[in-house]
């Protein structure tokens, strides 16, 4: 026991800062479980299990991509009114346009499933593909698109782009 300015420090006094701060420390980590378990699922894809079963099959698509040449550049550009503009431009080996493509995907939000949004582009000019989008965020978004040829090729890009 000590006295110090009058006040007597007893084992009553260390026992309840004890308990004080850990308290405190066990309160804050229970806050942050719970806001952790009520901001995330914890699914990460809907159908793991037949994805891993389709694996080969996806080693094979990527092979076919490979030989059929094709590359993309992605972009999202901010536009004046709060919107953005997402364009591709598709070319293949030869730096030649590639014409007549389907493109749907989708741009999701890595950190906000919400605001996941699917998207289809247009011909905007020789291989260039866009559209017009709402994004309530800047920062980043994971692109995922399938482009299809007439002749029924298709070139997946997955792209992560920044919106400034």
């Amino acid at each position: 026991m000590s006295v110090r300015g009058g006040i007597v420090l007893t084992g009553r006094h260390v026992l309840i800062a004890v308990l004080a701060f850990f308290g405190v420390v066990i309160a804050a980590n229970a806050i942050f479980i719970v806001l952790a378990i009520q901001s995330w699922s914890g699914l990460s894809t809907d159908d793991a299990y037949r994805r891993g079963l389709a694996y080969n099959e996806t080693l094979r698509q990527a092979e076919i991509q490979r030989t059929l040449g094709w590359l993309a550049r992605a972009d999202l550009v901010p536009l004046l009114d709060g919107r953005a503009r997402l364009g591709v431009v598709f070319t293949d080996r030869d730096d030649v346009p590639v014409e007549g493509l389907v493109v749907l995907g989708q741009l999701r939000r890595p950190s906000h499933e919400r605001l996941d949004q699917p998207v289809e582009l247009t011909r905007q000019g020789p291989g260039h593909y866009g559209t017009d989008l709402d994004l309530p965020l800047p920062g980043q978004w994971d692109l995922r698109l399938r482009a299809t040829s007439p002749s029924g090729e298709i070139f997946i890009l997955e792209d992560r782009l920044w919106l400034k």
